[in-house]
């Protein structure tokens, strides 16, 4: 069994309780109403909702700038290492074609040598024949006049 002061003393306590939970109940209303008060609802509810787009608005912003840097960053990295690709692509082009037209002027070379040894070769048989049958013409004057 339950004695009579312990009793009481668990009334007490949720009395207690419940008499502060109303009184401070009375108190925020009593502050909303104070706060109501001076201004009317449906100004305070529109100063509320444009400082809350104000605020969205802003930290939008900022997302879409941080976000612009980041992607910025990202595409001058990429451009970065494009261009770098691009140069060894062209330094590798450039040699490849040096090398082609290198191989190309040394062919011609060749070709314009053999030519000019071919020739030569065939001036120098002209020349030759030239000198013989010249020499076979002045021989055979030389035996007429004697």
């Amino acid at each position: 069994m339950i004695t009579r002061k312990k009793k009481y003393k668990k009334q007490s306590k949720k009395t207690k309780i419940i008499v502060s939970m109303i009184a401070a109940g009375a108190i925020v209303v009593s502050s909303t109403s104070i706060a109501f008060g001076e201004a009317d609802v449906s100004t305070l509810l529109s100063n509320w909702y444009q400082t809350k787009i104000t605020e969205e608005k802003n930290k939008i912003t900022e997302a879409a700038i941080v976000k612009t840097e980041v992607e910025k960053a990202k595409l001058i990295e990429q451009i970065r290492t494009d261009i770098e690709t691009s140069a060894s692509e062209i330094v590798l082009y450039s040699e490849r074609k040096s090398a082609e037209i290198q191989l190309a002027i040394e062919q011609k070379r060749k070709e314009l040598e053999e030519e000019m040894i071919k020739k030569n070769s065939e001036d120098k048989n002209k020349v030759k024949e030239e000198i013989e049958q010249s020499t076979e013409a002045q021989i055979e004057r030389n035996k007429k006049r004697q």
